[in-house]
């Protein structure tokens, strides 16, 4: 019997990403190729449009491919191989790598949301509102669709922070903070109400275009998500060490 952890749930739109990844890693599609039609690659992939365009959309942010109005979409000649392992690095990751994430992920959006209260505009403010209400609409015990949501609302963060470096740094952070989401969504039906009201806050400092309070409101709600996952850590670990103890003893 082998000593394997479960397939972690991904997106389809995350699948659809690792797809294509995995197609220019491979050398199936090289620098300067151009791409099948989005219709092409829906009957390939087994996927729907929005998904399609939304992975297209994310490949071409952080520089893997390149759409030209009216030719198509071409993967880039630049950055191929490091964005290619960029975007897969966090298959590879343990747990001690989330906390790593943790270090890496406050000062990303805490400047985030400053930049945002900063620069962000109405159609900025529209999404954020947008992503907000998915989220609040969302039933607690649906765990996929509270993880994109709450996901969604970062991601449209760092695009109101309007600074492309940063947003596209948070693209690559993308699968390690949807797994984190997912360790504290699984363990806990009670983190969505505050993490809510938390994000309330934070859209409240950019609508207000208050900096301070963006970031202040930022930084509570990473500290009060960290804090809930070593807590959640910290009870898989002693359950696991009883049962242990119980299986040997």
């Amino acid at each position: 019997m082998l000593s394997v952890d479960p397939i972690e749930r991904t997106s389809v739109t995350e699948q659809v990403i690792q797809s294509l990844v995995s197609l220019i890693r491979n050398g199936q599609l090289k620098p300067g190729d151009k791409l099948p039609s989005e219709q092409q690659l829906m009957e390939q992939l087994q996927v729907g449009r929005s998904s399609l365009r939304e992975a297209l959309r994310t490949l071409s942010l952080v520089g893997l491919l390149e759409p030209r109005r009216g030719s198509g979409t071409y993967v880039t000649h630049s950055f191929t191989d490091h964005l290619a392992d960029q975007l897969e690095w966090s298959a590879i990751l343990g747990e001690s790598d989330l906390f790593e994430l943790l270090e890496v992920r406050l000062p990303l959006e805490v400047q985030a949301a400053t930049l945002a209260a900063l620069r962000a505009g109405e159609d900025d403010i529209l999404l954020l509102k947008v992503a907000l209400n998915a989220f609040e609409s969302c039933d607690e015990k649906d765990e996929e669709r509270r993880v994109e949501a709450d996901l969604k609302f970062h991601q449209e963060l760092a695009r109101a922070s309007g600074n492309k470096v940063l947003y596209r740094m948070m693209l690559s952070l993308d699968s390690l903070i949807r797994r984190f989401l997912h360790e504290t969504a699984t363990a806990t039906v009670q983190l969505p109400d505050t993490a809510i009201c938390e994000h309330k806050l934070v859209l409240k400092g950019i609508i207000e275009q208050n900096p301070d309070q963006a970031a202040r409101a930022m930084q509570d709600h990473l500290d009060s998500s960290h804090k809930e996952f070593v807590e959640i850590l910290s009870k898989s670990q002693h359950k696991r060490m009883n049962y242990e103890s119980k299986r040997f003893n």
